[in-house]
């Protein structure tokens, strides 16, 4: 169905990355302990000259400032991250954590956040969304992810994603061909086992799943129906997917493609009808 936009923003999905530096791996007192071994067991004859002593002790001392500098990267992000919803899993036993961060604690070199009372590694988390304060009667209108429907959205959501770019060709639903707005929400529902109707108005009106009246209630994953089209009694003209940040993907006619844009601020969010949570 069109999307009647003129002047929507593209926008860029949130993330975080985290690099590492060469000499990470080897901590301080590795290094110190290195050196130290080195004086001891040198060549009385021939000792390290004194030029070499002191590239060693500026490599040592730059190190140090590395490592605090990562430390303090690693403070910072943890400390941005109180209070959002985040979905974390354990490298070795593949558990699935999903909630919001409650506190950060810097220990033994290494940020850990709690995520309902359990510790949680910077390195573990594979999604970060947001956690807004909201009403309590708002809050309610439609039940929390549980780890495996956050976990699911995550996964639709990363998909959506690959599309980015992809025409908006009216009647189409499939990569080959391109989409329009409801056949990229058929199409990606569909490999998840989930059947959606072909129109805006089939999908908006008869898709099973609770409903979300407030664009502040809605979670990744979320299909969103906007009223695109005022002059008439239809208020499910467009679709989307919701992927957290206050943003949705979908196959915009206006912009030519598939196309992240904010839902709520600006135009998407005068137009929004309301959103249908499909994994719980």
């Amino acid at each position: 169905m069109p999307d009647v936009n003129t002047v929507a923003g593209a926008g860029h999905a949130s993330g975080t990355s985290r690099t590492q530096t060469a000499g990470s791996s080897l901590g301080s007192i590795d290094f110190m302990q290195i050196l130290v071994a080195q004086l001891r067991h040198q060549d009385p004859l021939s000792p390290m000259e004194d030029k070499e002593f002191v590239t060693q002790l500026a490599q040592f001392s730059m190190l140090e400032s590395i490592n605090a500098m990562n430390a303090g990267f690693s403070r910072m992000e943890g400390l941005e991250l109180l209070g959002k919803q985040v979905l974390a899993v354990r490298a070795q036993t593949q558990e699935v954590i999903s909630g919001t961060v409650e506190s950060a604690r810097f220990d033994n070199g290494q940020m850990r956040l709690f995520v309902m009372g359990q510790p949680v590694s910077l390195t573990e988390v594979v999604w970060i969304g947001t956690q807004a304060a909201q009403p309590e009667a708002i809050a309610q209108t439609a039940p929390e992810l549980s780890p495996d429907g956050l976990e699911r959205a995550v996964q639709i959501v990363e998909m959506a994603q690959q599309f980015l770019g992809t025409p908006y060709v009216y009647g189409a639903e499939s990569p080959e061909d391109g989409f329009d707005c409801t056949g990229f929400t058929q199409y990606l529902y569909k490999q998840f086992g989930i059947s959606l109707a072909r129109t805006a108005q089939g999908q908006g009106y008869n898709t099973p799943g609770a409903r979300i009246n407030d664009v502040r209630d809605l979670r990744i994953g979320d299909l969103v129906y906007l009223n695109t089209v005022p002059d008439d009694e239809d208020l499910s003209d467009h679709a989307g997917i919701y992927i957290g940040n206050g943003q949705f993907i979908h196959a915009s006619s206006s912009m030519g493609e598939v196309v992240i844009s904010d839902i709520d601020s600006g135009y998407y969010s005068r137009v929004f009808s309301w959103g249908v949570r499909v994994f719980e």
